[in-house]
């Protein structure tokens, strides 16, 4: 019998274990997109890069906007690919196609605030508005499920309820990947485990196959599975495997990666790492880089930006003082200033990540 890659956690019973399961069938699945709206910016007084699209033919383009209920960045709702369609009253109101994130989704009401401030990604101002128009509206949550638990060794409360017929619902379960030591990855994924049925498997005796009513929380992309499939045998061998996967691929390549077990002792001041840069042409891209610089092959030093600071500051795998060097650093440079001019954004995500890493370490640019 093959080995066990997941363990199934009562998350209501102080992570009592509920047995351990040697694959589940719709677990990864691609989920559907953010989605897609249109809405008014009504009283607004665009600035930066807002009044720009403004005053250029339309659509423009602009990435991604924070809506926010307050005077400081942060506090409120980000709008994805936000796309100026145009003017609807004269310079009052305008008209924006937008996708919602997946977890910070505005509730349903609009807050008691006399306006909105509007802000680029990078903390710059874009004007305010005094109301928007179908962005604080119902939405349901997207069903989830089914999926079925294939070779389940069931044990504790899932066996006491098992031999008491199915369905039966066993509660919020916490579900852990393994890899073949089974060593356990954290953060992984949760689940209401509403089990519809139950059959002897066919991977081992004693073992059921489930079929589960729900999926999990935060489904990963199908194209995550080689990824785990790679980190159950083991994690990478060779450096640069994250490259041929998209934007979604290195997002889920950097998950894996933050969730390994950390085993290696951390290496101490003085030393230096070597970015490859030659694959760096995104945001994640620069992330996966710079985790392999210091980890090794699928290793991690951050995943966002306050995951870069607090990884430079040391416990991560690297202790300050010590020098980055960024090879074929034109790469990343070339690909984010052609993503902002196709933004129009005053943004320099590469002029930032090099002030960002030069206030804590050494960075040489190669």
């Amino acid at each position: 019998m093959p080995p066990f890659r997941y363990l199934l956690l009562d998350d209501e019973s102080d992570d009592e274990t509920l047995g351990l399961c040697l694959d589940i069938h719709g677990l990864f699945v691609d989920p559907p997109g953010p989605e897609l709206v249109r809405i008014t910016l009504s009283g607004c007084e665009p600035e930066g890069v807002l009044r720009d699209a403004l005053d250029s033919p339309v659509p423009v383009r602009l990435g991604d906007v924070y809506v926010d209920a307050g005077d400081e960045p942060g506090q409120g709702w980000p709008l994805r690919d936000v796309t100026v369609l145009g003017r609807v009253d004269g310079l009052a109101d305008v008209a924006v196609e937008a996708r919602l994130h997946d977890f910070y989704q505005p509730p349903c009401c609009p807050p008691n605030v006399a306006e909105f401030r509007l802000w680029e990604d990078g903390g710059s101002a874009m004007g305010t508005c005094s109301g928007i128009d179908g962005l604080f509206v119902q939405r349901l949550p997207a069903p989830s499920g089914p999926m079925t638990l294939y070779g389940v060794e069931p044990r504790n409360k899932l066996r006491r309820l098992l031999g008491k017929g199915t369905p039966v619902p066993i509660g919020r379960t916490h579900v852990v990947f393994l890899d073949r030591q089974g060593n356990h990855f954290y953060p992984s994924w949760y689940t209401m485990l509403d089990v519809r049925s139950a059959v002897p498997s066919k991977a081992g005796d004693g073992l059921v196959d489930l079929v589960v009513a729900n999926g999990v929380s935060d489904h990963p992309p199908r194209t995550a599975r080689s990824i785990w499939d790679m980190w159950f045998a083991g994690g990478p061998r060779e450096k640069n495997l994250w490259a041929g996967y998209g934007l979604e691929g290195r997002e889920a390549w950097l998950a894996a990666a933050l969730s390994r077990p950390r085993t290696g002792p951390e290496q101490g001041p003085g030393q230096t790492f070597h970015i490859d840069g030659r694959f760096v042409t995104d945001e994640m891209g620069f992330y996966c880089a710079l985790g392999e610089a210091v980890n090794g092959p699928g290793g991690y030093f951050g995943w966002n930006w306050q995951a870069i600071r607090d990884c430079l500051s040391g416990g991560f795998g690297a202790r300050p003082p010590f020098t980055l060097v960024w090879h074929d650093s034109d790469v990343a440079r070339a690909h984010l200033r052609l993503e902002a001019e196709r933004a129009i954004s005053r943004r320099d995500p590469f002029a930032e990540w090099v002030d960002l890493i030069r206030a804590h370490v050494t960075l040489e640019l190669a």
